[in-house]
């Protein structure tokens, strides 16, 4: 007698995990919602002879039979087809599965019937006018002919909005719906986008500003008023990220300038019906401004307090500064990085008088553990060789840090002008701390030129002209030069090659030939 046994996921993470499933469609046929069910288990009895899988188009029945726990010639296991039922649930690639089991001649015959989700077959975008369909695609990272993921639909759908936000459209409206294709299993995700007109700032107001005016703090902002030249300019345009950070802008401009007790609330931001203009309104309490008081230090000290002194400037403002205390903070840095000390931490303590409108300033410095140059690596280099680059280091491995030598390093690889991006990233070896590795990363860009041109001259009549260089010449970092003009009466050539470090020394050599020859009047010179 052929008994069938049927478990939807929701049965299993109900009774199993105390939780509520549902599938993801809401598709006529492809769309079915799991029903919860109180069918136990039965207690199978029986050796297996044989195990099936049924209805796996896309997905190898070798593979989902590598998930399974039952194998043919063990006894029937209630709890191991529990969990093959969880396993094969959890490749991701099924909504539905059953298992039937029939006795055959030499013992049970188990087969497990999979449901397969959906495929994406197409990926549709509508309504995108501002956006081309490009751009989008590349911005959800969803592809065509996977696996249909509600998961991932759903971030497509934010990084559509953020992607719009960006441009400035920021009452853009995203909706995503499937569509069955006919004849198949498979789905078309669509995007209903609805991009609304860009959001302009029509105004920005501020309110309890009575010490800096409006003209000075809308000089820091990003978020700009739109003009009447708005619509052939970004100014005006709306972005909710750039609008956040420009908040702690304005705390910044009133720490810089010794309020530091303002108090910025949260801005009101209105929009017009028409949902085309922005009104922003920041009420702002600035408090009273605050002087410099006592300067000193304290914690680690290496250097006398006037050397101190002599690095830093804070002393020296009438009126507290946020940007010269962090400058001064670099300062002491790089004084106590000149020592080794890569990691030193002067830490500003401030001691706040209310009455005087002064604030005491004493820098306590942690001065760590002096560190060692590890290992120096170049990436992202195609074609400039790594000698072109390490040459141009004034520090070494395994020598002690120096936080000088290490900023005039960049400086001169930087210097080069054979890469758009230089970076120098450090890091330390897990088992010792003490140690700095150096990675040297690169952007390679285009360092050859090539000039064609033309004239006409009522003595010389055409007159041609044309330029070659290479400033790193392969890889090598030689620099080789050409350039040729040529008319009726006039042949004037120039070649240049200079080789930087003349056989890996700090010697530098070139030659420059040049070659003229003028006709005028019967005159030749070379």
């Amino acid at each position: 007698m052929k008994k069938t046994i049927v478990w939807f996921l929701a049965v299993f993470l109900i009774f199993e995990f105390g939780a509520t499933w549902q599938n993801a469609f809401a598709q006529s046929k492809t769309r079915k919602k799991q029903k919860a069910s109180n069918t136990k288990l039965p207690n199978y009895s029986g050796v297996v002879s044989q195990i099936d899988i049924l209805g796996s188009k896309k997905i190898e029945a070798e593979a989902i039979r590598a998930k399974l726990k039952t194998k043919v010639g063990q006894s029937i296991n209630t709890e191991k087809l529990r969990e093959d039922v969880q396993n094969i649930f959890n490749m991701g690639y099924f909504y539905n599965i059953e298992i039937d089991k029939t006795s055959g001649p030499s013992g049970v015959v188990l087969t497990y019937k999979v449901t397969e989700k959906p495929t994406v077959i197409e990926i549709v975008f509508k309504g995108n006018d501002k956006i081309d369909k490009d751009d989008l695609s590349e911005a959800i990272g969803m592809r065509q002919f996977t696996i249909l993921d509600h998961n991932k639909i759903r971030e497509a759908v934010e990084k559509m909005q953020k992607l719009y936000e960006e441009k400035g459209f920021f009452l853009a409206k995203i909706q995503s719906k499937l569509e069955e294709v006919k004849n198949t299993s498979d789905v078309r995700v669509v995007f209903d986008i609805k991009e609304n007109d860009k959001v302009k700032v029509k105004k920005i107001t501020f309110l309890g500003n009575k010490n800096l005016p409006d003209s000075k703090l809308k000089a820091f902002l990003q978020t700009q008023e739109g003009g009447f030249f708005s619509w052939l300019t970004s100014s005006g345009g709306y972005k909710q990220d750039l609008f956040d950070r420009d908040v702690q802008v304005l705390n910044y401009i009133y720490f810089n300038e010794g309020y530091i007790q303002v108090k910025i609330d949260r801005p009101q931001v209105y929009v017009t019906p028409d949902k085309k203009s922005i009104f922003i309104t920041i009420r702002i309490e600035e408090g009273d401004q605050f002087r410099v008081g006592k300067v000193d230090f304290g914690g680690d000290l290496l250097f006398t307090k006037d050397e101190l002194f002599e690095a830093t400037e804070i002393h020296k403002t009438e009126i507290f500064s946020s940007e010269v205390l962090k400058k001064d903070i670099q300062a002491l840095q790089f004084k106590y990085g000149d020592l080794g000390y890569a990691y030193a931490n002067p830490i500003p303590k401030t001691n706040i008088h209310e009455k005087e409108k002064v604030v005491d300033i004493t820098f306590e410095i942690e001065k760590g553990q002096k560190v060692y140059f590890g290992e120096f690596t170049v990436v992202g280099n195609t074609k400039t060789r790594d000698k072109v680059v390490r040459r141009e280091l004034k520090i070494k491995e395994g020598e002690l840090y120096n936080e000088t030598r290490r900023k005039k390093s960049e400086e001169n690889v930087k210097r080069l002008g054979f890469f758009s991006d230089v970076v120098f990233n450090s890091s330390a070896p897990a088992d010792d701390p003490n140690v700095m590795n150096i990675e040297i990363q690169v952007k390679e860009r285009s360092t050859g030129t090539l000039q064609v041109g033309a004239g006409y001259s009522t003595v010389q009549q055409a007159i041609f002209n044309g330029n070659v260089s290479q400033t790193n010449l392969f890889g090598k970092g030689q620099d080789l030069r050409f350039n040729i003009q040529l008319s009726k009466d006039v042949l004037d050539t120039r070649f240049g090659f200079t080789e930087p470090y003349f056989n890996d020394t700090l010697w530098s050599t070139g030659v420059d030939l040049f070659y003229t020859k003028s006709g005028l009047g019967g005159y030749y010179t070379i």
